[in-house]
């Protein structure tokens, strides 16, 4: 009798990267930087391999998910007579997910073919600077968020199946950067 064959990747992480910098006192002069990396790649790859043979397989099941966050903040404060505060934040995802099956002869099954590929990722990105000066404030605050992230679901070879053949690939990101510095300054800072 024909078996069922059926391959699954899963890949599920959460990420990040936190920096926090404050200097206080009266200090003549004041610097409080902060600077937070985050880089998060991801494969998740279901696959028949390249010339791979399946023999007596009555359903063919391939399926590659992924669910992958990353979350990246920077803070800093400063205070001085002279106060500088610069706040940096990046995040760097990527994120690729692949169920398919590779170049080779025909496959042949007495039952159904189901190809699938779904990923779900997120990124928040945030940088907040907090500056009090007595005479001179500079506060400068960047985030930056670069993803990439994909769902792919195919074939190299040529399929048979007696029952039904689908190929589906679903992709859903998320992303959210924010950036705020504040300078505050005067006698009685």
């Amino acid at each position: 009798t024909d078996s069922d064959v059926s391959i699954k990747a899963q890949n599920h992480t959460e990420s990040g990267a936190k920096a926090l910098a404050s200097q206080t006192g009266s200090a003549k002069t004041g610097v409080g930087a902060s600077v937070a990396l985050a880089i998060a790649e991801n494969d998740t790859i279901a696959r028949v391999g390249d010339n791979a043979t399946l023999t007596n397989a009555d359903d063919l099941k391939l399926v590659a998910d992924s669910s992958n966050a990353v979350t990246t903040s920077a803070e800093g404060g400063s205070k001085g007579g002279t106060a500088v505060t610069p706040v940096v934040a990046i995040t760097i995802s990527s994120n690729d997910t692949q169920a398919t099956l590779g170049i080779g002869s025909a496959t042949s099954v007495t039952g159904a073919i189901d190809v699938s590929a779904s990923h779900a990722g997120s990124a928040e990105t945030s940088a907040e600077g907090d500056t009090k000066s007595g005479k001179t404030g500079v506060g400068i605050s960047l985030a930056l968020t670069v993803a990439t992230d994909s769902a792919l679901a195919t074939t190299q070879r040529d399929l048979a199946a007696l029952g039904a053949i689908a190929f589906t690939a679903r992709a859903t990101s998320a992303s959210d950067t924010s950036a705020k510095a504040s300078v505050a300054g005067g006698e009685d800072t």
